[in-house]
C-alpha cells in the first residue's frame, strides 16, 4: 500500500481496509481469500454506503425515479398520428414513412448519451447537460421546421403530421435518454 489511508474517501477507505485488513501495508489474493474464508468478501457491500452518499450529492434530493412511460407514450402517439396522416392524406404517405424511420433511428441514437451518463454519474451536472445537447438539437430543429417551414407555400402538412412531429420531438426530450 502506497497511499495514506487518511487521504482516501470513505468508500475508498472501506475497500482499502477490507483488502489491507489489520492496517497492513501489503496483501495478496491468497491472504484475502484466507482472511475471508469463513465470512466471505463482498467489496460492493463495503463501498455501497459511501458511493450512495456521493450519488446523493450529485443528484437532486428525493426518491422519485423518472420513468420511461411519458417518452414511450409520446413516441407511440407520434407513430399513431403518422399512420393516421398517411391514411388521411395518401400523398404524404412517403413522408410519413420517412418520418417514422428517421424517428426510430434518432430515438435509438439519442439513447446513447443517457446510457453513457447513467453508467458515469460521477461526471456531474455539466456532463449531464452536455449529454442532453443532441436531444435538444433534434427538438430545436423540429421546432424550427414546424415554426418556419410548415404553413408556407413550400410545405403544407395536415394537423396530424404536425402533431406527430411535435409528439416525436417531445418524446426525444422526455424519453429514456433523459431519464
Amino acid at each position: 500500500m502506497k497511499s495514506d489511508r487518511g487521504q482516501l474517501n470513505d468508500h475508498e477507505r472501506a475497500l482499502v481496509d477490507g483488502l489491507f485488513f489489520y492496517s497492513r501495508k501489503e496483501t495478496s489474493t491468497k491472504d484475502v481469500q484466507e482472511h475471508y474464508k469463513s465470512s466471505g468478501f463482498d467489496p460492493a457491500a463495503l463501498i455501497r454506503p459511501g458511493l450512495n452518499e456521493r450519488v446523493k450529492k450529485v443528484l437532486p434530493p428525493g426518491d422519485a425515479r423518472v420513468g420511461r412511460l411519458a417518452g414511450l407514450a409520446l413516441f407511440l402517439a407520434g407513430v399513431v398520428l403518422l399512420v393516421w396522416s398517411a391514411f388521411a392524406e395518401p400523398v404524404i404517405a412517403g413522408g410519413a414513412v420517412a418520418a417514422a424511420i428517421v424517428s426510430l433511428v434518432l430515438g435509438a441514437i439519442l439513447q446513447i448519451p443517457g446510457w453513457l451518463f447513467r453508467s458515469r454519474m460521477d461526471w456531474g451536472f455539466v456532463a449531464a447537460a452536455l449529454l442532453l445537447l443532441p436531444a435538444l438539437f433534434v427538438s430545436l430543429g423540429t421546432a424550427a421546421f414546424l415554426w418556419w417551414g410548415v404553413g408556407t407555400d413550400d410545405v403544407e402538412l395536415p394537423w396530424m403530421m404536425v402533431g406527430a412531429l411535435t409528439a416525436l420531438a417531445f418524446a426525444f426530450r422526455t424519453g429514456p435518454s433523459t431519464a
